[in-house]
């Protein structure tokens, strides 16, 4: 009967607290229970909170990145920031009149990908570069220049940056300068200048000297030492007019591509295949009678082409030393 008796008890009690009313405590487990958890960090730190069901006289953590403080049934927890790479963990221990709980906190571990700038070359009219970065830590990000535009949209991930259009005389460069988490950088920015199609360089030409079955033509330039520029003579009958027109579209961009060959064969940068300042040169030529015309093309040392040119017309009527006209009707200078 004994037996019997306690079996129906056990029951009793069971269905009790099964049916108990919502929220009313249950005798075996704590009193205090979370009614609102935000316990978990990004890389940045800061504060998060706890709010309790009752007051909490005592709150501790067992992580030394972590400060507490308490306002009534309210927690906030401040964790330092973090670059690790891995997430980390810490236990909060709370305190309270009808017990204690113990709550799980976490911070997020750097995640940084695609953040890498390359450098930028960009055209006189300017560009817009765009790429995808993820993070889950702020982006700091600048440029020293007011004509380059970084800006990053944290929602999409994507990293934007404008460069204006170039309308002052000269090639400009610039720096982007970049940080989160860990991670830092920068990358450089150069845009080409407009093509001013001028130039106050002087060029000259002496005698030929004749070797079968070619002959040199000493060729004198006259410039500021800085400058940076190519020598090349051609027949007339290659040489189109207007030729400022030709030398913009087709002598100079096919000086550039000449040297950016040289670039990737020999190595080197593309100012190693230019020529610098002052300068005097003989330039090999194959024997062609008539119109000759010898040019300087201005490039930039990074290899834009700078708007500066000279070029002389120079008629040949024999390979013999000295046999060429170098005045009156059959020079021509061209200076812009």
């Amino acid at each position: 009967m004994m037996k019997k008796l306690s079996i129906i008890l056990l029951s009793f009690l069971a269905l009790w607290a099964c049916n108990k009313p919502a929220g009313q405590e249950v005798e075996w487990r704590s009193g205090l229970t979370v009614l609102e958890n935000n316990l978990i960090f990004q890389p940045v730190g800061g504060d998060a909170t706890i709010t309790l069901n009752k007051p909490v006289t005592k709150a501790t953590c067992d992580a030394a990145w972590i400060s507490v403080s308490i306002s009534g049934e309210v927690v906030t927890l401040t964790a330092q920031p973090y670059n690790g790479g891995n997430t980390r963990y810490a236990a909060l221990n709370l305190e309270s009149s009808v017990g204690n709980l113990q709550v799980p906190v976490a911070q997020y571990g750097v995640i940084i990908e695609g953040l890498s700038i390359a450098d930028i070359s960009a055209p006189v009219e300017g560009l817009e570069h765009t790429q995808v970065i993820r993070l889950n830590t702020p982006l700091e990000i600048s440029a020293d220049a007011d004509w380059i535009h970084p800006a990053f949209d944290t929602e999409s991930g994507v990293l934007t940056i404008t460069v204006d259009e170039n309308t002052a005389p000269g090639t400009r460069e610039g720096t982007i300068s970049y940080a989160a988490g860990g991670v830092s950088g920068s990358a450089h920015v150069i845009q080409q200048p407009p093509l001013v199609r001028e130039s106050d360089w002087t060029i000259t030409a002496g005698e030929s000297y004749y070797t079968e079955p070619d002959f040199y033509l000493p060729v004198s330039v006259d410039c500021g030492a800085s400058d940076y520029y190519t020598i090349v003579a051609l027949s007339g009958d290659l040489v189109e007019n207007p030729v400022e027109d030709y030398v913009f579209n087709h002598l100079a961009p096919s000086q550039k591509a000449l040297i950016d060959g040289l670039v990737d064969l020999q190595g080197g940068s593309f100012k190693d295949h230019l020529t610098q300042g002052p300068l005097t040169q003989k330039i090999l030529k194959l024997i062609t009678f008539g119109d000759t015309y010898v040019f300087i093309v201005g490039f930039g040392e990074n290899g834009y082409i700078t708007g500066q040119y000279q070029y002389i017309r120079l008629t040949v009527k024999d390979t013999r030393p000295g046999f060429f006209d170098n005045g009156g009707e059959d020079m021509e200078w061209g200076t812009f």
